[in-house]
């Protein structure tokens, strides 16, 4: 798994790089060419909803593709037990992304932070529709997770 992944990465690295995007006006007010979807998950990260990357809700500048994968790989080989999350993007074409104000240009993304569960292992936040994809959750200064509906 971790050598097909790696593979796809740089793959996707390359195939971005000869599709160069290009993006228009602000992350409020903007638009993208040739927006680059990222992958549904790698070796330590996952998307934070199949169904949000089945609508198209996860694309990016090639550029910021890019930077985003070759990041994932530097984290793998440094913190290897750690699990990420990214969540929404924009869309192919940017625009309008509701009920964002921003994510229109393929310059911004939303990372969900890594967590770890009762037994001190990390995994990824527990997204669900009850928390709004993980959007309604917060931490408290204990670190404990509270909900915010």
């Amino acid at each position: 798994m971790q050598l097909l992944s790696r593979l796809s990465i740089s793959v996707l690295i390359l195939f971005a790089k000869s599709k160069a995007s290009t993006c228009y006006g602000t992350t409020s007010h903007g638009s993208l060419l040739n927006g680059i979807r990222l992958p549904l998950q790698g070796d330590n990260y996952v998307v934070y909803s199949h169904l949000g990357w089945v609508l198209g809700r996860t694309y990016v500048h090639s550029k910021v593709a890019a930077i985003i994968l070759q990041s994932y790989e530097k984290l793998m080989e440094q913190m290897p037990d750690k699990q990420f999350m990214y969540a929404e993007t924009g869309w192919i074409a940017g625009g309008d992304f509701a009920p964002h104000k921003t994510h229109q240009n393929g310059l911004s993304v939303d990372f969900m932070v890594p967590v770890v569960n009762e037994s001190g292992q990390s995994t990824v936040l527990p997204i669900s529709v009850s928390n709004k994809f993980g959007y309604a959750i917060e931490f408290d200064q204990d670190g404990g997770m509270n909900h915010i509906l």
